[in-house]
């Protein structure tokens, strides 16, 4: 399997620290597969439309905003 690096930077390690039972690699590729699948979305509805690249990766960040919202509000 291709294996890729992330520069997290030190407060966001030792923060990550904390948490050692948690695996943080699949964290990762959950997120990489999240925000893929939005993009992904985006471009299809966008496919036939004269929008940006900037304009639907606006677009993209506006969808994972709204879906995380209503995650944190479904799990309270």
């Amino acid at each position: 399997m291709p294996s890729i690096t992330v520069d997290v930077g030190e407060p966001l390690k030792e923060r990550m620290e904390q948490y050692g039972d948690v695996e943080w690699d699949e964290v990762s590729r959950r997120a990489i597969r999240e925000r893929l699948e939005t993009l992904e979305l985006v471009e299809e509805a966008t496919a036939d439309t004269d929008i940006s690249d900037a304009d639907a990766a606006e677009l993209a960040d506006r969808i994972d905003e709204i879906a995380q919202r209503r995650i944190r509000e479904a799990s309270d």
